[in-house]
């Protein structure tokens, strides 16, 4: 959460079994994480405006290059496909040899039973760092909302706008996308970009906000009477990921609570927070709409300001940005928001659309 204050190595196509138990536990949570998702409607990581349809294990027999689990849902603006390749560590420097590998995986990658851009490319990482969580986050970003591939590398190419992390991020990509088979052309690597997801969980952390986040969509999960049950419901599916994984299979809906009832939980009734979310999704756009980026037309990046915030997040939860009025509060607080919604749904408050005492 950000407040503004006012002013004063691993084979490709390996199962997580294959990986020790160490890598398995941690990739059983991480399947655990979407199987929620799927059982309770809930978002997922990377699909914010899509409910999950079915969880698949292991998809290189599938056609998939990043096979670890393929997420397919579906939303407004049709179905979707998320692939995930998960990576315990991956910096995304030039000299990573784990991300040169994973992007030759993207190389390859064929969109199939959905339009190019709704088949999502997703790496997750659980060791996260600054660079990961700001300027490599934004690139993706701008990728996805920029207009064309022009636009694209001349806002990266511009001076002051992009930073340098930013330039290399784009450059290091472009490099292992190019020794892949992808041809050297500004298109074919923005085709690309604007696809891909770095998603960061980490639950490998001394308190980990994912693990929470899950325990807490197993409470939704289970009837009233069994909310006491949650974290045996986690541990259940946690169980379920390592089990799918080791041999591959897909999990839908209906088979996923077959299972569970075999163990004898007690599910809630279906609950559709669609018209909830799709109205939470509408009020943070339009709060975050009236924040101006520029002055006289002009785009003022105020990276230093972003890169403090990002620095602050890899120590803290909670972070306040201070400063004077006119500094740019909104702004960065803006940027940060764009950047999270790409992932996940947020919501943004200010005093003027929350209710008195809300």
């Amino acid at each position: 959460m950000v407040e503004k204050e006012p002013s004063p190595e691993i084979a490709r196509g390996s199962s997580p079994a294959s990986r020790g138990p160490a890598g398995a536990y941690i990739e059983g949570e991480l399947g655990a994480l979407y199987l929620l998702a799927l059982l309770t409607g809930n978002r997922a990581p990377g699909l914010p405006d899509t409910r999950v349809v079915s969880v698949r294990f292991q998809g290189t027999e599938q056609g998939f290059k990043l096979d670890d689990l393929i997420v397919s849902g579906a939303g407004s603006a049709g179905d979707f496909i998320l692939e995930i390749q998960s990576k315990r560590d991956i910096t995304f420097s030039p000299g990573d040899s784990v991300y040169q590998d994973v992007a030759s995986q993207i190389a390859r990658s064929v969109a199939g039973s959905v339009p190019e851009d709704r088949h999502l490319l997703g790496i997750a990482t659980q060791r996260t760092s600054r660079k990961i969580s700001g300027a490599y986050q934004d690139v993706l970003r701008w990728a996805q909302t920029a207009d064309s591939a022009t636009a694209f590398f001349n806002r990266i190419h511009a001076k002051g706008v992009a930073s340098k992390d930013m330039r290399d991020f784009v450059a290091t990509t472009r490099r292992h996308l190019i020794d892949g088979g992808i041809a050297d052309d500004n298109q074919a690597i923005w085709s690309l970009l604007r696809r891909m997801l770095i998603l960061e969980f980490d639950f490998e952390a001394t308190a980990p906000i994912a693990r929470t986040y899950s325990q807490a969509l197993a409470r939704v999960a289970l009837a009233d009477e069994d909310v006491d049950r949650a974290e045996a419901l986690w541990s259940r599916l946690i169980d379920l990921s390592i089990k799918t994984g080791t041999t591959g299979g897909r999990i839908d809906r209906d088979s996923l609570r077959a299972d569970l009832a075999e163990a004898a939980f007690r599910l809630a009734g279906d609950r559709d927070y669609g018209p909830a979310r799709a109205r939470l999704a509408e009020l943070a756009q339009n709060t975050l709409a009236h924040i101006g980026t520029s002055v006289a037309g002009v785009t003022l990046p105020r990276l230093e300001a972003v890169a403090a915030v990002d620095d602050a997040s890899e120590a803290h939860r909670f972070i306040k940005i201070r400063g004077d009025s006119g500094v740019g509060k909104s702004w960065v607080l803006r940027h940060v928001a764009e950047r999270v919604a790409r992932q996940a749904p947020i919501i943004v408050l200010d005093r003027d659309s929350t209710p008195a005492g809300g």
